[in-house]
């Protein structure tokens, strides 16, 4: 590779040898509109092409399981989930609200297949979590539970 394929010292053009066939150095890759917003052809940091044609996920996806792009959950109230999670914390109904349907899946099992008896112990466990959601900040409650994921506490 010589200076000019180098991306870095050529004003982000991507290197001739990482266009996708039939694409143009400096072009869009596959011929579309650079930024597109289904991010099929996207455009490198300095004005390049998109090296090797990869899809780039949308703005605000994030990748979840194996690596799969998915859309990011909307704003979710924390009041509303504190509050679920205080009166049916045992049923898990905070956990499918914020959009955690395996936790929540496993709280529900825990009440009912055992018929009632880790009830307690599960919504003991809601009403902690309902109370950590209604004390904290709206935005720290959407970074880390929305945004971020957190399952549990």
């Amino acid at each position: 590779m010589n200076a000019n394929e180098n991306p870095w010292t050529n004003g982000g053009q991507a290197p001739s040898w990482a266009q996708p066939y039939g694409a143009q150095p400096g072009g869009p890759a596959g011929g579309g509109t650079p930024g597109a917003a289904n991010g099929a052809n996207w455009q490198a940091p300095g004005g390049g092409a998109n090296p090797g044609g990869a899809r780039m996920p949308q703005y605000g996806a994030r990748m979840g399981a194996y690596g799969k792009a998915r859309a990011v959950q909307g704003f979710k109230s924390r009041t509303t989930a504190g509050i679920l999670a205080i009166v049916l914390g045992a049923f898990g109904v905070h956990k499918f609200y914020m959009e955690y349907p395996h936790a929540g899946l496993l709280m529900v099992l825990l009440t009912v297949l055992t018929g009632g008896a880790l009830g307690p112990i599960v919504q003991a466990v809601g009403i902690v979590e309902g109370i950590i959601y209604l004390t904290m900040p709206e935005e720290r409650f959407q970074e880390t539970y929305i945004r971020h994921e957190k399952k549990w506490f």
